[in-house]
This record gives structure tokens, C-alpha cells and sequence, in this order.
């Protein structure tokens, strides 16, 4: 059965391997290094380099929000293609 449609639909094979490639990029842990946000400070108030932002608090739940965020982004991309296909095909 799969054969059948592989042979009407080549690119079948090529698009599960993109989805699981996501899948796995979405399971996979990434280093949790949180952004920095810092100004350098003149020498009147004693020229060093002092963070703005301090984002250390929020590396815990950094992964499981960008995950949240890909996942909403890749259903909306997914979803236009969709229905933007038959356009795209012809």
C-alpha cells in the first residue's frame, strides 16, 4: 500500500522525513543559554559593562515556551500551505 503511493506521490517520503526531522528537533534538548541584553556605561559612572535584562531566571522554562512557539508557528505555515497548495501545484 505505501509503495502504491510513494509511486503517485515521490515527494510523500521526503515530507515524513521533514516532519520527523521537526518532531525530533522539538523533543531534543538545546543549551538553555539565556540572551544578553548589556550597555557599556561611561567612565563618570564607572565604565563597565552592566546587563539591562537579566533573563537567568527564565532559563528553566525557555525550551518548553519556544517549543510552544514552533509548534503554533509550524500549525499556521502548515495550515496556509495547505490551503494554498492547489494554487502553488497548478
Amino acid at each position: 500500500m505505501y509503495g502504491v503511493i510513494e509511486e503517485k506521490i515521490p515527494l510523500l517520503n521526503d515530507l515524513i522525513m521533514i516532519v520527523k526531522g521537526m518532531a525530533e528537533n522539538l523533543i531534543n534538548a538545546e543549551v538553555n543559554t539565556p540572551p544578553e541584553f548589556k550597555i557599556n556605561l561611561p567612565a563618570k559612572w564607572g565604565g563597565f559593562e552592566a546587563k539591562i535584562i537579566d533573563f537567568s531566571m527564565y532559563v528553566p522554562y525557555r525550551f518548553f515556551i519556544m517549543n510552544i512557539i514552533r509548534a503554533i508557528a509550524w500549525y499556521f505555515f502548515i495550515k496556509r500551505l495547505l490551503r494554498r497548495m492547489p494554487t502553488i501545484i497548478y
